[in-house]
């Protein structure tokens, strides 16, 4: 209850130790640059810089502790949000922040690179809930076709598959795959705090369906010895693409 209602923004403890962790890392990082110009008392400066050492690495050594205790109160967050999805909304929000006020004050450290590759496994998790949410039977064709044939081994992968089901899978996205770009375009709009940010989650949203949806036009091709009789209702990936500048124009 103190920490207040948790929705899908940047959560005011988080935007707190941003801002506290990106000004202690900044300054730590004036001192370091400070102590190596030349010049000076060697000796003199021998036993300051052996205390200023390691008094830092003691303030280092701190963070370190606080930013693990942030990402488990993170954790904590996320868990009151209702679905995969929200989780990873709220935790991309947070990470993005975090990284956004470390940019601001030029910090690139450790803790700069621990943020980024929190974010990067987030934003994947997000990509694939995203798509299944308006691709999932395209999506899980592809994956259950995929990881039969390494079990099997690529030989008469047509006597294996459903050919009714690809009809029904081609024909459903041929009726929907627009809207549904339009739909997840929008979700992107609405769920990212930080425009620049969810331009980079679109991009992969849309890369990633491209690339689910070229592997499943794949699986069609070997499964007909000639073109099935659908073959006109197939969306090629070239419209595909097209579609995609659309929503590219601001990447």
């Amino acid at each position: 209850k103190k920490l207040g209602p948790i929705d899908l923004h940047p959560h005011f403890v988080i935007r707190r130790y941003a801002e506290f962790a990106s000004s202690i890392l900044s300054l730590s990082l004036y001192t370091q640059q400070n102590q190596s110009k030349p010049g000076g008392d060697d000796s003199a400066i021998s036993n300051a810089q052996m205390h200023e050492n390691g008094a830092g690495d003691m303030v280092l050594s701190n963070l370190t502790v606080m930013r693990d205790e942030i990402l488990s109160l993170l954790a904590r967050l996320s868990e009151q949000h209702t679905n995969a999805k929200e989780k990873c909304v709220f935790l991309i929000n947070n990470y993005d922040l975090v990284i956004t006020h470390f940019e601001e004050r030029r910090v690139i450290t450790e803790e700069t690179s621990k943020f980024e590759e929190l974010l990067a496994g987030q934003r994947e998790k997000f990509v694939e809930e995203e798509l299944m949410s308006y691709y999932a039977k395209l999506i899980q064709f592809v994956r259950h076709h995929e990881q039969a044939t390494l079990g099997k081994g690529s030989a008469s992968n047509s006597q294996q598959i459903d050919t009714t089901q690809i009809e029904k899978i081609v024909r459903e996205f041929a009726a929907t795959w627009k809207s549904g770009i339009e739909k997840m375009n929008g979700n992107v709009m609405t769920y990212f705090s930080n425009f620049r940010n969810g331009m980079e989650i679109l991009k992969q949203v849309l890369t990633q369906l491209l690339l689910y949806y070229t592997r499943f036009v794949e699986i069609v091709k070997r499964s007909y010895q000639r073109p099935p009789p659908f073959n006109a209702e197939i969306v090629t990936t070239q419209e595909i693409l097209y579609e995609i500048k659309k929503y590219s124009r601001s990447f």
